[in-house]
């Protein structure tokens, strides 16, 4: 699942023993055809000058939309990546990343390092990877659905290979949305951006 070179020597900047370092609360056989994203969000688009905006011109409000992000992935670099986008995007939300799908479980349950609400609140949307090491992007959607208090939060699967079956497996299960992990900052940034205004994910 490792991202291609582009990312460089990113690895030593992310841990790889559990929680990464909290970005700043101030400031679903063959893959899709052309990395295709799918998504199924209802539309919420917002408007303003001097917001993050996408490149269809809709905009973000920094403030009024401010969320808190839960991010599961195995691989470091892919993590290093997300990290480095969602700061290109300029949206002041709050992302927590972790390293696996049971350190997700644990996140979610407030559990162990992560029993103080307070450093780390529910999150108000999650990403997945779908192919992690003890317990998976599947397996963690499954659990969240099945449990009252987060239910409801927003979960989108993302992988470097979607198969059509994981795009099935994903909305059966009650995903937002899965789609292709993109590999530039570009593409993640905007993809973010997309996903946050509650727009149909443009693919590059």
């Amino acid at each position: 699942m490792n991202p291609t070179s582009s990312i460089g020597n990113a690895r030593h900047a992310a841990s790889a023993s559990g929680d990464y370092p909290v970005l700043g609360a101030t400031s679903s056989a063959q893959p899709s055809p052309n990395g295709a994203v799918r998504l199924w969000p209802s539309p919420n688009a917002g408007s303003g000058a001097g917001r993050p905006a996408t490149t269809t011109g809709t905009r973000i409000d920094l403030e009024t939309s401010r969320k808190v992000v839960l991010y599961a992935e195995d691989q470091p670099d892919c993590a290093f990546l997300f990290r480095r986008a969602y700061e290109r995007t300029g949206l002041a939300d709050q992302l927590h990343i972790v390293a696996d799908g049971a350190q997700a479980i644990a996140y979610l349950t407030g559990e162990r390092q992560y029993a103080d609400r307070a450093r780390h609140p529910l999150p108000d949307v999650v990403f997945l990877d779908i192919q992690m090491p003890l317990v998976t992007g599947f397996e963690v959607l499954q659990w969240m659905k099945r449990t009252p208090r987060i239910a409801r939060i927003p979960v989108y699967l993302i992988s470097l290979v979607l198969r059509h079956a994981d795009e099935t497996a994903a909305k059966k299960l009650g995903a937002s949305g899965s789609f292709v992990k993109p590999v530039s900052l570009a593409a993640l940034s905007e993809l973010i951006l997309q996903v946050r205004a509650g727009l149909p994910v443009k693919s590059s």
